[in-house]
């Protein structure tokens, strides 16, 4: 098992009978979701931040994660609050806000937040790309890069 980076660690604030979901974004982290998840838990709610697939470890997990694995990750939380509360609300940010909407669209939510959501490609070569992102995915293997942003307090 792979060594999570700091920041990385799910959160879980028991409070009342309203659960709170909170899904952080793309490459981000629990952390990202953590000053809000403490902010609900202080109003009394109960609160689960966890750690999306392949997130917050290391390059080579986050290569293989895909989109069903950060599906099944954010329903791990959903069932987990879904069985101690009478009531969840989901909410994301970015991806995470994304992964949002999927569940409100197909799992029984008392109300869902989605902040900062991508909805559409933003440009439309982006479309005629999509055979070559494979390739792109494999070069990233081996490009050098740094830590990513959300290590750095500042960006936190």
């Amino acid at each position: 098992m792979s060594q999570l980076l700091e920041g990385g660690e799910p959160f879980f604030f028991l409070g009342g009978q309203i659960g709170c979901l909170l899904l952080h974004g793309f490459t981000g982290a629990p952390k990202e979701m953590r000053l809000l998840g403490e902010h609900l838990a202080g109003q009394g709610y109960t609160v689960h931040g966890p750690r999306l697939f392949g997130h917050a470890t290391n390059k080579k997990d986050m290569l293989r994660a895909r989109w069903r694995d950060w599906v099944a990750s954010s329903l791990d939380g959903y069932y987990l609050l879904r069985g101690a509360c009478t009531k969840v609300i989901v909410m994301g940010l970015s991806m995470g806000g994304a992964l949002t909407l999927y569940i409100g669209a197909r799992y029984p939510v008392d109300g869902l937040v989605a902040m900062s959501t991508p909805y559409v490609t933003p440009h439309p070569l982006m479309k005629s790309l999509r055979p070559v992102f494979p390739l792109i995915s494999m070069l990233w293997r081996f490009a050098a890069k740094g830590p990513p942003d959300w290590r750095d307090p500042e960006m936190a």
